[in-house]
């Protein structure tokens, strides 16, 4: 980070959250969460899961245009896999007008790595475990959010539980507070599909290989981190661009932007959820009304 105050120390993460994550991770008690926290960094170290990364164009004009404007200083990420969404936040803000950001996960771990990575780039951020689907997360601040930023967070919601999450964001946000994220669209994908892990496991080997940097894994642990990834891990897209704008409509917002892109991935559709696979996403900016 020498050279980048913000850069993200990604193999740091990946040690760090590997090492973490079986004392950390606490949702839904006894380290129920480990699969996903562990192995998410040490995956993105090797370019095999989705990240924000992708949308980085979007997120860094949606949120440079907000970030920018009076009025917009306090920044909730909401939901956080590592410190990808935190550090496109941190990137798009306006060095004259500091931010304070909060990021909020049900889990420890990622708000370990976000309140360090946080301290090293010198930004004013701060962790707190919340879970949004829970009736807390629909309890107002007593400072409201000015913004509201996360990656497909929506499509990890099972259907039936969305309408929360929606009703917890307006609870974090002001009127007028916006929030920018994107989200899976598939119309012929209702629910989660098996996901190959054994395949997925082979892949995470392969590019390990073929990493100029060593990851700091052993072949069967990071095997066994993929495989556990890959079984585990559920997303549910949305069927259109038209059930998006009506799901943030009924839970009092309106849209200000929403477009669908096609994004290329390293893998194929078939491959398992939150993979690196070619998708298409729903990119959107919708107001608390």
């Amino acid at each position: 980070m020498d050279g980048d105050p913000l850069g993200e120390p990604l193999e740091e993460n990946a040690r760090w959250a590997r090492e973490l994550a079986p004392g950390l991770c606490t949702a839904a008690g006894d380290g129920a969460c480990a699969w996903y926290h562990a192995a998410y960094p040490t995956l993105r170290l090797l370019g095999l899961v989705a990240t924000p990364e992708r949308h980085a164009r979007f997120y860094e004009r949606a949120l440079h245009a907000r970030l920018g404007a009076p009025g917009f200083r306090r920044v909730l990420v909401s939901g956080a896999a590592d410190t990808a969404m935190l550090a496109l936040v941190l990137r798009a803000a306006t060095p004259a007008s500091p931010l304070r950001v909060s990021v909020v996960d049900r889990c420890l771990t990622p708000l370990a790595l976000c309140e360090r990575y946080g301290a090293r780039a010198r930004a004013d951020v701060d962790g707190r475990v919340l879970d949004l689907l829970a009736p807390a997360g629909r309890e107002a601040p007593a400072t409201p959010y000015d913004l509201a930023c996360t990656h497909s967070l929506l499509v990890l919601v099972p259907p039936e539980r969305r309408g929360d999450l929606v009703a917890a964001w307006r609870a974090q946000l002001r009127p007028g507070g916006v929030v920018v994220s994107t989200a899976r669209i598939d119309p012929g994908r209702a629910s989660p599909a098996p996901a190959d892990a054994e395949a997925f496991a082979e892949r995470a080997l392969a590019a390990a290989r073929a990493c100029a940097t060593p990851v700091g894994v052993a072949p069967t642990a990071l095997a066994a981190l993929a495989r556990g990834y890959a079984a585990r891990l559920a997303s549910w897209p949305l069927a259109s661009s038209d059930a998006l704008a009506a799901l943030l409509d009924a839970g009092g917002f309106a849209l200000e932007e929403l477009r669908c892109v096609d994004v290329a991935g390293a893998l194929g559709h078939g491959d398992a959820a939150g993979t690196h696979r070619s998708a298409t996403y729903a990119e959107f900016v919708a107001v608390r009304r």
